[in-house]
């Protein structure tokens, strides 16, 4: 099983909490954090096996289905201080690609 963080990571994390320990809530009032994430609708990624009889490639459940055009939401929001940014979705026709166009959601 892969872990969630690598060592490094769990690292890298301790480091900058050890460097940031002795800040108080004045001191994060300038900085902002951000955050994106993607969603993936009408296809799945990777290697998909399916296991079946001679004779059952059509049935149903022995099928996995395909779509034309997969499609990723990506969406994106930062906070700083007492704020919070409005959030940004944008729809693209495949993972890695900029999005086809962004919309802001206000908070």
């Amino acid at each position: 099983m892969k872990t969630f963080l690598t060592n490094r990571a769990k690292e890298n994390q301790l480091a900058w909490a050890i460097d940031f320990a002795d800040w108080g809530e004045n001191d994060f009032a300038d900085v902002i954090f951000s955050d994106e994430g993607a969603f993936n609708g009408g296809e799945q990624f990777g290697t998909i096996w399916v296991t079946r009889e001679p004779g059952e490639q059509y049935i149903k459940d022995c099928l996995v289905r395909k779509f034309k055009k997969p499609t990723t939401i990506m969406v994106w929001r930062a906070i700083g201080g007492d704020q919070k940014s409005g959030v940004m979705i944008g729809e693209t026709e495949s993972w890695g690609k900029l999005p086809l166009k962004l919309t802001l959601i206000k908070s």
